[in-house]
């Protein structure tokens, strides 16, 4: 039961977020790895060695994300030109 409720809050919340038209699709994408960042660093008693491991990768994610969308490469990524 708290899957499936899981499940509809995460459909309800993405188009709420998309249909809003305040945020776009890339805000999802990039949340997930935040999320398991941020759910990694609270989880740093049990396994401390993997924990500071999926917190570098996941923000090494999110930075990568940032960074690329702030140069403006995912754009050029989403639609590239052709040259003849």
């Amino acid at each position: 039961m708290m899957r499936l409720l899981s499940i509809v809050f995460l459909a309800a919340t993405a188009m709420a977020t998309i249909g809003s038209g305040q945020h776009y699709a890339i805000d999802l994408i990039v949340a997930v790895p935040l999320c398991v960042a941020v759910q990694a660093g609270w989880n740093y008693r049990r396994a401390a060695a993997a924990s500071v491991l999926v917190v570098a990768l996941a923000m090494a994610i999110v930075l990568c994300w940032v960074i690329g969308a702030r140069c403006g490469l995912l754009g050029s990524l989403a639609a590239p030109t052709i040259r003849l």
